[in-house]
């Protein structure tokens, strides 16, 4: 079959045409997936500098909090230690303060009556198993009759809480209560009678139920207090042991 020039020269630009636009097809394709792929890097790239911008600024609100509390907390624990050590120096000064006399330096202190402030403030005395029943009688001549030594029983060494600070209905209760009979509690008074410093009791059930049921967690720092005060400070040379034992010694008793 022969063609006539002509008709040749236009099927050869007849398909020349269909490859050139099949050719731009095939180049849209590539541009419009490049483009689309740009799109989601883009997209990612932008969305994890923001994700990172997040963070970075939770990250930053997190620690100025963090922060924030840790200032308080420390604020806060330094007020009860300046309080627990003036109590300590006022007893020592006066190893004679009576219930009335106590009342009042606490209540100068204008301890914090908020529910997370300190509960109470109060001073146990230590009494051997000989010095028990003088000490009871004297208590109850204090306190009335209702004063009591509880848990009761035979033990070697007491240590009574016979001052308290204040002196509410749910705080009551706790005079004539021997601390030294539970363990957390008398760890924790063995290491500041031994060290002169100041202990803690940390999570332990509070007995006070002035503010609700008793039982509620909180913690207990004490303090030494001396009628004979050991002379280990300006002393480098003092054994810890021997200082231990001198501290035990004079451990305030019965008055």
């Amino acid at each position: 079959m022969e063609l006539d020039p002509q008709r040749a020269s236009e099927l050869r630009a007849l398909g020349s045409s269909r490859f050139a636009a099949a050719e731009r097809r095939r180049r849209l394709d590539r541009l419009a997936w490049g483009v689309l792929v740009l799109s989601f890097l883009l997209s990612l790239w932008f969305g994890v500098m923001a994700w990172q911008q997040a963070r970075a600024g939770a990250g930053a609100r997190f620690n100025a909090r963090a922060e924030a509390m840790a200032t308080a907390l420390a604020t806060h624990m330094n007020a009860y230690e300046d309080t627990v050590r003036a109590a300590a120096a006022v007893l020592e000064a006066q190893p004679g303060l009576d219930r009335a006399g106590f009342q009042t330096f606490a209540r100068r202190l204008r301890i914090p009556n908020q529910p997370a402030g300190v509960h109470g403030l109060g001073f146990a005395r230590r009494v051997t198993a000989a010095e028990l029943p003088a000490y009871l009688a004297r208590q109850r001549e204090i306190h009335g009759a209702e004063f009591h030594l509880h848990p009761d029983g035979a033990r070697d060494e007491y240590v009574v809480l016979d001052l308290l600070y204040p002196e509410r209905d749910g705080m009551l209760p706790l005079l004539g209560k021997d601390v030294f009979a539970e363990p957390e509690r008398r760890a924790a008074m063995q290491r500041a009678r031994d060290s002169g410093q100041l202990s803690i009791a940390p999570r332990i059930g509070l007995a006070d139920s002035s503010r609700g049921e008793s039982g509620r967690p909180g913690f207990l720092l004490y303090s030494p207090v001396y009628e004979v005060r050991c002379r280990w400070e300006p002393m480098p040379h003092c054994v810890a042991a021997t200082c231990a034992a001198t501290r035990r010694r004079g451990l305030a008793g019965p008055r």
